[in-house]
């Protein structure tokens, strides 16, 4: 998907995370879903509101999958932003000259799934930091796509990487 943001700047990809990125809060709800569904049934004649209670892991579960359904990624030929949040949105940005280096990493279960995390490690004044893109498809694509835009503008904006120790 080649669209464009501005004059200089072109978006590469655009994508979403996977549900795969909750599956440990999915099963953790489902598990406490059964505990109180299995409550509920055995002292349904005591506490017949404990029924009401089986609302929790379904509408936390629910809440899970809206939080997820509101990431998204985009790559661009200068920088990488991820937006989050549901209500309140926050919006993290890498420019590619900051960037020091990308990383794969492919957990198990991501791999299951076809789903990797493309990580994008940067430096500035307050530090190294990093910007995980959190399971998405074709995860080693889009961060051998980061590392040719970052070797692009580093290029472009004559920026080389120093190595300092102290």
């Amino acid at each position: 998907m080649m669209t464009t943001t501005n004059t200089a700047e072109t978006v590469l990809w655009a994508g979403k995370p996977s549900q795969a990125l909750a599956l440990r809060a999915y099963t953790l709800r489902g598990g406490a879903f059964g505990l109180l569904f299995e409550l509920a049934n055995y002292y349904r004649f005591l506490h017949p509101q404990l029924w009401l209670l089986l609302a929790v892991p379904i509408a936390a579960a629910v809440w899970t999958f809206i939080k997820v359904r509101h990431i998204s990624y985009e790559i661009t030929t200068q920088r990488v932003r991820c937006w989050s949040g549901v209500f309140n949105r926050t919006l993290e940005e890498v420019e590619f000259y900051r960037a020091r280096e990308t990383h794969l990493y492919m957990p198990l279960v991501d791999r299951m799934f076809g789903v990797g995390n493309a990580i994008v490690a940067y430096a500035d004044s307050t530090g190294s930091h990093h910007l995980m893109l959190a399971a998405i498809r074709d995860a080693d694509d889009v961060r051998n796509l980061m590392r040719s835009a970052i070797e692009s503008v580093r290029t472009q904006k004559g920026v080389r990487a120093v190595e300092a120790s102290w």
